[in-house]
């Protein structure tokens, strides 16, 4: 109880000592001049500085040592080589595993194109019975085509036989155009006479026409003179108004009686004109009927032509629904044979399925084998680089046990090497100093070796158990070991820092 009033009075004591110190004077960290030292808490621990990193190596083969390349206190780097051991045994077993192996791949390698051929044989066989069965109904729908074709070549004949009957029928008929064609050029030549006769007579009535003007003309001036004359006459008063009047009505009559006559010379050119085009129209229908018979003629010709080729296809007709019949046999004969070829190709199916089947067991017999040859390369891998000792860290020799020519066992410690860029700082506590002990919390030390440096670092790891000989706690801190100043063993005077 005494000793932790005594602590709580130093601790207090401390406080206010540093808050004195901060107020009225001016502390100086280090020789770099670190404000870190003004921070840190008044309470001093001692340690002592550990490796980060070590490592001890020791040889996983027996053998004879070759070569030892390196020495106490080198600064090696990871994966260097420090220490060759004898090893041609397990070279010369490394490339009989090699070759080996090689040939294990091959043989999977082949293996694998034994399947896909096997599988490209198997596709092959199922796209051969997918086909011949494919080709049986065809060659049933051939089967069922040639029947067809058997009734549909019976009712072509049947249809060229009306045909022939037809072509018959047909050259009656244009043998009747024919006197039909005869008949109309006869009745066109008449047409043609009569509108020549119209023609004659229009050109007659053009004559009466013009004559009955001239006619009318004469006599209209015979009445003018009549009604001049009947005119002087009534002004000298030897004549009457209606003897005047009756006169003048001659005139009017007569001027009227003229333009009938011009009206019926101008109808008779008219009618003229129109037997002329009716007369060229005669002409060529007398020509349309001369072509029409010439036509008739023609068609009678091709008519008979027809005929002959009907009959023709008649024979043709016949000798085809021969030809369809032998189809007909002939299908049903590659009706048989395709069903033979299903069975053939179903079978080869069979054969390709316990091919494939026999070539895929053989892969995986080959694929282990390239397995077990993989798992013998590697130990032989392995048992060389065995022989060949390499450091696994970045450090420094700090031991070596061994001389080149020396017989060495399994399990032999060769060296022992430690990584100095990090070190950790061991240090215990009492259990009243624990609450200031957190982790992360950084730290500040200093060695007898370089009493004015102050080395940084940061708690790592707090102990959960004390240690039974001292009762305190073992805390230890991470820092860097900036120009490889600190060595392992040093003892470090430690302080807090906030």
């Amino acid at each position: 109880m005494d000793l932790i009033v005594s602590t709580m009075i130093s601790k207090r004591f401390n406080i206010i000592f540093l808050i004195f110190i901060l107020f009225f004077s001016k502390i100086y960290a280090n020789q770099k001049g670190d404000s870190i030292w003004e921070t840190r808490i008044p309470i001093s621990l001692h340690g002592v500085v550990q490796p980060d990193e070590s490592l001890r190596i020791q040889s996983s083969v027996g053998g004879r040592v070759v070569s030892v390349n390196v020495k106490e206190n080198d600064v090696v780097q990871k994966e260097q080589t420090l220490l060759i051991l004898k090893n041609d045994t397990q070279k010369q077993q490394l490339e009989v595993a090699e070759l080996q192996l090689k040939i294990n791949q091959n043989n999977l390698e082949d293996s694998k194109q034994q399947i896909n051929l096997s599988k490209m044989k198997l596709d092959t066989s199922r796209n051969s019975v997918i086909d011949r069965e494919r080709q049986l109904k065809l060659l049933e729908f051939q089967v069922e085509t040639s029947k067809n074709n058997i009734k549909d070549r019976q009712r072509q004949l049947k249809l060229l036989e009306f045909q022939v009957k037809t072509s018959r029928n047909n050259i009656k008929d244009r043998q009747r155009q024919i006197k039909l064609a005869e008949l109309k050029l006869e009745t066109s030549k008449n047409n043609q006479k009569d509108r020549e006769r119209q023609i004659i007579i229009s050109q007659t009535q053009i004559n009466i026409s013009a004559n009955s003007v001239k006619d009318q003309e004469t006599n209209l001036k015979d009445i003018e003179r009549r009604l001049k004359d009947e005119q002087t006459l009534f002004e000298q008063g030897s004549s009457t108004k209606s003897q005047l009047d009756a006169v003048q009505l001659q005139k009017d009559r007569g001027l009227l009686s003229l333009a009938n006559a011009k009206l019926n010379l101008l109808r008779s050119e008219q009618d003229l004109n129109g037997a002329k085009i009716a007369s060229e129209n005669a002409k060529n229908e007398v020509l349309r009927s001369e072509q029409d018979l010439e036509g008739s003629i023609l068609l009678l010709e091709n008519a008979e032509i027809a005929l002959l080729k009907t009959q023709q296809d008649v024979e043709g007709g016949k000798i085809a629904i021969e030809n369809a019949q032998i189809a007909l046999t002939k299908a049903q004969q590659d009706v048989e044979g395709g069903k033979i070829a299903v069975e053939n190709a179903k079978i080869s199916l069979r054969v390709s399925e316990q091919e494939l089947k026999r070539t895929i067991i053989s892969a995986e017999n080959a694929a282990i084998s390239l397995k077990l040859s993989e798992q013998e390369v590697q130990i032989r891998k392995d048992a060389v680089d065995d022989t060949y000792v390499k450091s696994k860290i970045n450090g420094i020799v700090v031991s070596k046990n061994v001389e080149e020519g020396e017989m060495i066992g399994g399990g032999s410690d060769l060296f022992t090497i430690i990584n100095l860029k990090k070190i950790e700082v061991v240090f215990e506590v009492p259990e009243s100093d624990l609450p200031n002990i957190e982790l992360n919390r950084p730290i500040i030390f200093s060695t007898p070796s370089y009493p004015s440096i102050y080395f940084k670092a940061k708690i790592q790891r707090i102990s959960w158990i004390s240690n039974p000989e001292t009762g305190l706690f073992p805390v230890f801190a991470l820092g860097e070991n900036k120009d490889n100043l600190l060595r392992i063993g040093m003892s470090t005077k430690i302080y807090l820092l906030n």
